[in-house]
């Protein structure tokens, strides 16, 4: 594995297992700030292209960073740690801090799979891992205009992976299933080619 096939890894690794330390850490909220600065790494560093094809098991799915994604992707992590920075000191020592860290964790991973995502299978695992553990933000304090906020969101965020899952279903049958969730690679692997 080389460096910035790693980067890409840890992009969505990192959040993820910081999502599993805020189980089991006393204090998880000070693990915020800083769980999206491997994607700003990436975003700087990573070359243009750089590629991760992942297990099988996961539908052939393939990470990737070009000049448009670093831009987004660094974007996004910045935007991020800022964020944290301020839920650290919103959330720390609160009731239900830990969960807030977990699904903040999850959101912040699909947030940034989104923008490393190279294929139809992996834009999606990480739309649908951003939209449905926003939710839990969304409805966190659990007030009654929270939980009605909550209720609204949900309704659109799975209207919104119904629309997603549809639209990539009717390109799918449109360009033949192999050919579509292999498009995206063959695509930027023609274009690195002609340069």
């Amino acid at each position: 594995m080389t460096a910035p096939q790693l980067l890409l890894l840890v992009v969505w690794g990192w959040p993820t297992a910081c999502a599993l330390l805020s189980v089991v850490i006393r204090r998880p909220a000070v693990l915020l700030p800083f769980s999206a600065l491997p994607g700003l790494a990436c975003a700087l560093l990573a070359p243009a292209g750089s590629t991760l094809p992942l297990p099988p098991l996961l539908l052939g799915a393939v990470l990737r960073v070009d000049a448009v994604g670093a831009v987004f992707l660094g974007l996004c992590a910045l935007l991020w740690t800022l964020a944290g920075l301020y839920a650290l000191a919103y959330v720390g020592r609160r009731p239900r801090e830990r969960s807030f860290c977990i699904f903040w964790q999850l959101t912040l991973a699909g947030s940034l799979g989104v923008c490393i995502a190279a294929d139809a299978a992996s834009f999606y695992l990480a739309f649908a891992a951003l939209s449905l553990a926003a939710w839990v933000l969304v409805i966190h304090d659990r007030k009654p205009a929270a939980l009605r906020a909550g209720r609204i969101y949900i309704a659109l965020a799975i209207f919104g992976e119904v629309a997603l899952l549809l639209g990539l279903v009717i390109a799918a049958r449109a360009a033949g299933l192999r050919s579509w969730i292999t498009s995206t690679h063959a695509a930027s692997d023609s274009a690195a080619n002609a340069r």
